[in-house]
């Protein structure tokens, strides 16, 4: 007699490929809707007007827009007008609707033929003249809400206080106003320390080294921009400064701290696929999911104790821990199915546009815990 333990698999393939949170394949805008062959006439030529984007998944500069463009859906969200993208140069809309670079960004008014090309915009390629430009041409009345920056501001006042606190490793940027290489690198450089957010113990920071001169003069700062590191952990005194050579895109920057920091962190605020993880609490998750999935409640609840006790363990510097013991709970209870409906859960969220960057992390650390007690079980004889 021959008998399968099933385990959703194909949704959990689905799930696995899906997540990170907050990672969009092919450089897909949240919250755009995507536009392809069969779906573009019920959005273009009826009676809202539609703004697309036009990108490819190896553009830099689409990339670049993509941020931006979110922004742009967030702001029109209540008006009557339609933010889409075609995502893949690949498509035949490229050719239909005449576009010939990337990323080309076109409105299409509403009722227009379907021969039109769409009017394109020669605007900025920012959220605040895009939304501009919608509100102009529509009596729209979209705001733009400006985070405050995230790299923090050095001052005579607060450098030391926030460069040699112990418990912060500390990136500083040292330029001047006029520099134009420093104007180059500032948008990095903020996506860097956007990067971090919600992480306490990493700090990203610049000092106008024109304007505090004495300053950049300790740490024998010859040009702009020059970038030190100060680590966390030094528990008298003041921290060394260490140099920093490496590239100064966001990617390189991020992996820097991450390795210097110990932290998980991808460019943007999202986290990496073992951020959150403890490999001796995979282990456990493992064991209580193969047991459940084999039919072996009372094996599984015997498990459950053991991730409670090594989660209190660790909790005190961990907190996120703790989902590993409450999903093992849920899964003993509500069945083995229950990660696969939660990694579903936290991607809906993590999704709407409506959490920040520290809460998208939280949510994706939490997803990577889910995951943790995926099983895709093997078939099996019984003779």
């Amino acid at each position: 007699m021959r008998s399968v333990v099933v385990m959703l698999s194909a949704l959990v393939t689905l799930l696995c490929i899906a997540l990170p949170i907050g990672a969009v394949a092919g450089g897909e805008a949240v919250g755009a809707i995507q536009l392809t062959e069969e779906n573009h006439l019920e959005y273009i030529g009826k009676d809202k007007p539609v703004l697309v984007a036009f990108t490819a998944p190896w553009c830099g500069h689409c990339k670049t827009l993509i941020p931006e463009y979110e922004d742009v859906v967030r702001a029109m969200r209540q008006f009557d007008v339609v933010i889409a993208q075609v995502s893949s140069d690949k498509s035949p809309l490229m050719s239909k609707y005449k576009v010939s670079g990337f990323p080309t960004v076109k409105l299409f008014t509403p009722n227009s033929p379907a021969d039109f090309p769409g009017i394109e915009y020669e605007g900025a390629r920012k959220a605040l003249p895009i939304v501009k430009f919608l509100n102009k041409k529509f009596g729209f009345n979209g705001v733009i809400k400006v985070p405050a920056p995230a790299v923090e501001i050095l001052t005579e006042e607060n450098f030391d206080s926030i460069v040699h606190d112990p418990t912060k490793n500390v990136l500083v940027k040292f330029f001047a106003p006029w520099c134009g290489h420093c104007k180059a690198m500032a948008a990095d450089y903020e996506n860097t320390a956007r990067s971090f957010e919600g992480v306490d113990s990493v700090v990203i920071a610049e000092l106008d080294g024109d304007k505090y001169p004495a300053i950049a003069g300790q740490y024998g700062i010859q040009g702009f921009p020059t970038l030190k590191f100060f680590r966390a952990g030094a528990t008298t005194g003041k921290k060394h400064a260490e140099d920093y050579q490496g590239g100064r895109s966001p990617a390189e920057l991020v992996a820097y701290m991450n390795e210097a920091a110990g932290t998980d962190r991808t460019v943007g605020g999202g986290v990496s696929a073992r951020a959150g993880r403890d490999y001796a609490l995979d282990a456990l998750a493992q064991e209580l999911a193969f047991k459940l999935l084999n039919g072996d409640k009372r094996g599984a609840q015997g498990t459950l104790p053991v991730i409670e006790k090594t989660v209190a363990g660790l909790i005190a510097e961990q907190p996120h821990l703790k989902y590993y013991a409450l999903y093992g709970k849920a899964i003993i209870n509500k069945g083995s199915e229950f990660p696969v409906t939660e990694l579903s859960r936290l991607q809906r969220m993590a999704e709407s546009g409506n959490v920040g960057t520290k809460a998208r992390a939280e949510l994706m650390m939490r997803a990577n815990i889910a995951k943790a007690f995926l099983i895709s079980a093997p078939e099996k004889d019984e003779l």
